[in-house]
């Protein structure tokens, strides 16, 4: 399952939260999640994903 989010601002833990939470609606042994955002994620939202084996992806301009 992943969150995808599109925003000019970081993405904090209340959204990783959510995602969490809704991983039980699906009865699968294996579950990964993912979170994925235009403009990074605040350091509470980092210490959530590890904390939760959640993996971060966001996009960053060169």
């Amino acid at each position: 399952m992943c969150e995808c989010k599109w925003r000019n601002k970081e993405l904090d833990s209340r959204v990783l939260t959510v995602l969490n939470s809704q991983k039980d609606i699906f009865k699968y042994k294996n579950k990964s999640l993912m979170a994925f955002s235009k403009s990074g994620f605040t350091e509470d939202a980092i210490e959530y994903a590890k904390n939760n084996d959640i993996r971060l992806v966001w996009f960053e301009m060169v």
